[in-house]
């Protein structure tokens, strides 16, 4: 963990401004400092931003540090503040966040600060493969401190309490140590950010495993919008490599195309309101296409997209051009000009930060077939929009699918029907599931994870439940294998491409 060291002076003036009792200056700046360690521990696990990493600097909330951070004195002063008005602060704002913008502060550490971080990239990279192991294996005292922060009520719960705040992943020990490896010395595509966040993140759980006995729980979050969310670090928020590395060997199974094949069983309903007298097929030509032979489809838009010049390899275009089609999927515009928003910041479409080269992007939004995919996503979204509306108008006035200036927002409409229609479908599959006697060990929203390798015959009968219950059609479970991450030589490096 990064732990602080702060010069002695600081105490020296806190003895000096609260004398009595003789004690209260020690314990006073030990729980700031404990805070402080605690939240700049949580920013790097869950990730700085580029820019506060560049410049060394943490994402934190100065709010939560005042008031989280203790008080001293009859007057019980915040420590926080009065650090700040006697010119001994332990961090510089470097960027105030504020509740319009939703952001916290960027704050650096200031001279009056040393740090130490065991867990970082430096420090482990020095360490041979025997002195990583050592190290791996050695759950310290300030460990077990951190990992109690992180679930403060864990200890004192009953196992039916428990299980009804937290979801119990198990985790492969042996194959997360290994993964750290790789992550070390392997994980060439990373970039540095991506491999300091990860090679943290992997550690917390270790840490975690070491103190639980194999269990990562992940507190249960609720969203209006439908879906279960986990707070802290949890399968859902890290890397899929890290996933795969924690749960070990494993089979996901996922909804394919999800959000697509949830509008398409609303399209019989929109071609009959249309009153067309193109045939349904063609009406949706290019959704039908994506659905029923998706190789074929993206083999047509990366044609149109990209020349024989382009500068990526065919995966990477492929991943591009798949954002770019979730991203239309929830109603993102097929346009390249920005937008100014109520508070006045200007808003870039997601296709321009999707396809950043310029030419390549006129050539996708000039495709015909992504032209015709996104016309037909409109129709959908419009009728699904207003049947909905109409028959529920009570969700024009629900705050959260409002925007800022008050009216309803479309997107937020079909997010939240989307998710609550996923959920629905998501608990036909664990329902199933249960009925096989086959544990889910891990939830990732329109996905789940499992130990055993469902057979063909499994497979359909649960996707045609899936497609009974709902009345969708569309519903297909797609099939991911998960290998644990093994030592292989002296690097301990995962013979995969990951």
């Amino acid at each position: 963990m990064l732990k602080i060291a702060v010069n002695e002076v600081v105490l020296e003036q806190l003895r000096r401004a609260f004398p009595s009792p003789s004690n209260s200056a020690k314990r006073a700046l030990d729980k700031y400092v404990r805070v402080l360690e605690d939240k700049i521990n949580t920013c790097l696990y869950m990730g700085r931003t580029e820019w506060a990493r560049k410049i060394g600097a943490y994402d934190i909330s100065l709010e939560k540090l005042n008031n989280d951070g203790g008080q001293i004195g009859r007057d019980k002063l915040r420590t926080h503040k009065w650090l700040v008005a006697n010119n001994l602060s332990l961090v510089r704002t470097v960027e105030l966040g504020t509740a319009f913008s939703g952001k916290v502060s960027v704050v650096k550490l200031t001279e009056l600060v040393t740090v130490t971080d065991d867990m970082s990239m430096n420090t482990l990279k020095d360490k041979t493969d025997s002195d990583l192991d050592d190290f791996l294996n050695d759950l310290t005292v300030s460990d077990i401190d951190f990992i109690n922060s992180l679930f403060p009520t864990l200890s004192s719960m009953t196992e039916a309490q428990a299980a009804a705040q937290f979801d119990l992943a198990p985790i492969d020990v042996e194959s997360l140590k290994s993964y750290i490896h790789w992550l070390l010395h392997g994980a060439k595509h990373f970039n540095h950010q991506q491999r300091e966040t990860t090679l943290r993140q992997a550690q917390i759980v270790l840490r975690i495993s070491q103190h639980t006995k194999g269990i990562l729980p992940m507190e249960k979050i609720h969203s209006t919008f439908g879906r279960t969310y986990y707070g802290g670090v949890n399968v859902q928020n890290v890397h899929k490599s890290l996933r795969e590395a924690i749960l070990g060997d494993a089979y996901e199974y996922d909804i394919r195309s999800s959000v697509i094949s949830w509008k398409m069983g609303f399209a019989r309903e929109c071609y009959q309101a249309m009153d067309s007298c193109g045939d349904f097929n063609k009406e949706f030509s290019a959704i039908l296409g994506y659905l029923h032979d998706k190789k074929d489809f993206m083999a047509t838009v990366l044609h149109d997209t990209f020349d024989k010049d382009s500068n990526s390899d065919r995966q990477h275009q492929e991943k591009i051009v798949k954002k770019a089609l979730t991203a239309f999927s929830f109603g993102a515009r097929l346009s390249e000009r920005g937008w100014f928003e109520a508070n006045g910041v200007v808003k870039s479409p997601s296709l321009v930060n999707t396809i950043k080269n310029r030419d390549e992007r006129k050539r996708f939004t000039n495709s015909r077939t992504i032209k015709k995919f996104v016309a037909e996503q409109k129709l959908l979204d419009q009728y699904i929009y207003k049947k909905f509306t109409q028959q529920y108008p009570q969700l024009l006035k629900m705050s959260e699918l409002q925007t800022s200036s008050g009216r309803a927002s479309k997107s937020k409409v079909m997010a939240w029907l989307y998710q609550h229609a996923e959920t629905i479908v998501m608990d036909v599959v664990r329902t199933e599931l249960a009925k096989l006697n086959i544990e889910v060990i891990a939830n990732v929203h329109d996905a789940i994870v499992v130990k055993t390798k469902l057979t063909k015959y499994q497979r359909e009968e649960i996707e045609f439940t899936m497609r009974e219950i709902t009345n969708t059609k569309y519903w297909r479970l797609g099939e991911t294998k998960y290998e644990r991450y093994q030592s292989v030589g002296a690097k301990n490096l995962k013979n995969s491409p990951h």
